[in-house]
């Protein structure tokens, strides 16, 4: 596939040993309804059909693959090798086994506004297992056409994150840390801005909180967060090993705390979820302090 003109904007999927998820990105990217972006397959040393996966789709899509050596949990350097090889203005952050609606990549460019931070939705996320089996039956038997819509009608597979929007009356990007809900598997920035604010640390060698500590560091810098609803992503069901998640967690969380002692709001992640934290420092939720999930 071959293209002329400077890509709108650069998608950027970091992956490791899961090239079935992979394909189902890979093929909700290639019916976006707008085709001027590129993509970004970041490698962090897959030993399965990751490579052939990307092979399938070099004719779909502006494509480019990246491999890195499997030196470990490497997430953060390969979004880091993504977005130093980025040839647009904008970096959408998607992760592997995140289907994106047909026109979530245009609504991250339309919302984007020089300064902006944009976050977009996720159906069917959860820390847990839960309700997995029912999400895989709902989206195989469903048609094309119908499955976001059926899903958005599902209470049990929203977004965690809605309900923080509808219960405060502050718009999100007023929030004292509209960072905390910034979750790469589907979220954008100006790719500048990232450069400038250091990219993605890459100390964190465990799952969770470089995409939050990037979103801090973004904030402090002087970006504006939207919330963009209609950027849907739909996070296909897959194992995760709950409590070792949740041990690299809470220690990615104190390992965030001392970078930045001084700010009250990155100490109280250590013990609050970060889908409460706003409510905890707007007052607006004195019943959970202290409680994370």
């Amino acid at each position: 596939m071959t293209h002329s003109s400077a890509p709108s904007a650069t998608v950027i999927v970091p992956t490791f040993n899961r090239a079935d998820l992979l394909r189902l990105t890979l093929t909700s990217l290639s019916a976006q309804s707008r085709s001027d972006f590129e993509v970004i397959v970041v490698d962090d040393g897959s030993t399965d059909r990751t490579r052939a996966v990307v092979d399938e789709f070099t004719r779909a899509l502006r494509l480019t693959y990246v491999f890195q050596p499997d030196e470990g949990f490497r997430v953060a350097r390969a979004r880091n090798l993504g977005i130093r090889l980025a040839d647009s203005p904008i970096c959408v952050f998607v992760d592997s086994g995140v289907v994106m609606h047909r026109t979530s990549v245009d609504r991250h460019v339309e919302v984007q506004a020089g300064e902006d931070v944009v976050v977009g939705r996720l159906l069917g996320f959860s820390q847990d297992n839960s309700s997995e089996e029912e999400l895989v039956r709902l989206w195989t038997s469903l048609g094309e056409g119908s499955r976001f819509s059926h899903l958005e009608g599902r209470e049990d597979f929203q977004d965690p994150r809605d309900h923080c929007l509808s219960s405060l009356d502050v718009p999100f990007g007023s929030w004292p840390a509209p960072w905390a809900l910034f979750w790469t598997a589907n979220a954008s920035a100006p790719t500048q801005m990232v450069l400038e604010a250091g990219g993605f640390d890459e100390a964190y060698t465990s799952w969770g909180v470089e995409d939050v500590d990037l979103g801090y560091r973004l904030h402090r810098s002087g970006a504006r967060y939207r919330w963009a609803h209609d950027a849907v992503g739909f996070h296909h069901p897959h194992d995760k090993p709950q409590h070792s998640r949740r041990v690299s967690a809470d220690s990615n969380r104190h390992y965030f705390a001392s970078k930045f002692p001084g700010d009250t709001a990155v100490q109280l992640l250590t013990t609050h979820r970060a889908v409460c934290l706003n409510h905890v420092l707007l007052g607006e939720l004195p019943s959970m302090q202290g409680v994370r999930t």
